[in-house]
């Protein structure tokens, strides 16, 4: 036991291989820390991604489009609509626009897409032509729409990196279709609904139901124009259902109708002198719907419009439209209106 306890070329060599140890130690740290810096720098990456970047990589990623057969040109513009006002509510809160435009030998191809929180909310095609794909394309519909949504799954976890489950049931609902052709059928909280017009036109849709209501703004779309895909949206996880507590038709339609009556008219005649005039309300017939829209940004409540018609137009005026907020009776706006006449009677 001389060697442990006083030879000093062992002690050395101890020395030697603790030295080493450490020196393993630090570079494993130092390893493992660059490829922690490398995957938080890949994250950060992806977030800041523009959305003119992720536009192109739709086109290519989703739709599969060959962008190396065409000469590229985009452009990336920042808008925003108000927070309130009349207008407001019958709006996408879009952020940002992207145009992409692709022209080629054998087609040319102009491709709007709109952002929500650095989301894409939906995208259209204007196609002129034959698409150049990267790859052979499906010829028909049903798998063509399977496709582009397995294609999204992906996109979203590349360019998102959210929750894609909700994409398993609209896929498992388009895989049972044996043929494509017009269907509403609803499972659980989701109505699936082919449309067909002029045999040209098919737009496949998923929309949130709650309460038996339908929530059209959140919601997915696929349209195909003489089977070539054309226009995608995907509203599903930019909207949240505040609430779908309203007042009644009948309620609605009495307090927009007197807040019709409310407003003010106002015109400048030929000798640029303004004129207040009285509508007549008797005889008036109406239309009136319910939807569900943006109050809050990301979240959805019930809004009624009206739009009263006037037996004898005054002007350019035919009639008044009025819009309230269901939950909250809210009157929002009233203004004037020029369109077809209605058929129900005033309330």
């Amino acid at each position: 036991m001389v060697l442990l306890l006083g030879d000093k070329r062992v002690t050395a060599i101890l020395l030697l291989v603790i030295s080493f140890s450490i020196l393993v130690g630090v570079h494993l740290v130092l390893t493992n820390t660059d490829d922690t810096q490398t995957k938080e720098e890949n994250e950060t990456q992806k977030l800041d991604c523009t959305a003119e970047e992720k536009a192109l990589a739709f086109l290519t990623d989703v739709v599969g489009l060959n962008l190396t057969g065409y000469n590229v040109t985009s452009s990336e513009h920042e808008f925003t609509f108000p927070e309130s006002g009349p207008l407001s509510v019958d709006l996408f809160y879009s952020e940002k626009q992207v145009w992409v435009n692709l022209e080629s030998k054998i087609s040319n191809i102009t491709v709007s897409c709109h952002f929500k929180d650095e989301k894409i909310e939906f995208c259209r095609l204007h196609i002129d032509g034959l698409p150049i794909y990267a790859q052979t394309q499906q010829t028909e519909i049903k798998p063509e729409a399977e496709l582009l949504l397995q294609n999204y799954q992906k996109y979203i976890t590349k360019y998102y990196g959210s929750d894609t489950s909700y994409i398993k049931q609209p896929l498992n609902m388009i895989e049972i279709v044996t043929k494509i052709e017009p269907l509403t059928q609803t499972t659980d909280n989701v109505k699936f609904k082919i449309s067909i017009n002029n045999e040209n036109e098919t737009t496949i849709e998923w929309i949130y139901v709650e309460d038996g209501i339908d929530i059209p703004k959140k919601s997915l779309e696929l349209d195909f124009n003489s089977g070539v895909f054309c226009y995608f949206r995907d509203t599903w996880n930019l909207y949240t259902v505040g609430t779908l507590e309203s007042v009644s038709e009948e309620e609605a339609v009495r307090l927009m109708f007197e807040a019709a009556k409310n407003c003010s008219f106002t015109y400048i005649i030929d000798d640029n002198t303004t004129v207040e005039i009285e509508p007549d309300w008797s005889n008036i017939t109406y239309d009136v719907w319910l939807s569900v829209l943006p109050r809050e940004s990301e979240k959805l409540y019930p809004y009624w419009r009206a739009i009263f018609y006037l037996e004898e137009p005054i002007y350019s005026t035919i009639g008044v439209q009025v819009g309230m907020w269901g939950d909250t009776k809210e009157i929002t706006d009233c203004n004037g209106f020029g369109y077809l006449k209605g058929t129900q009677t005033s309330p």
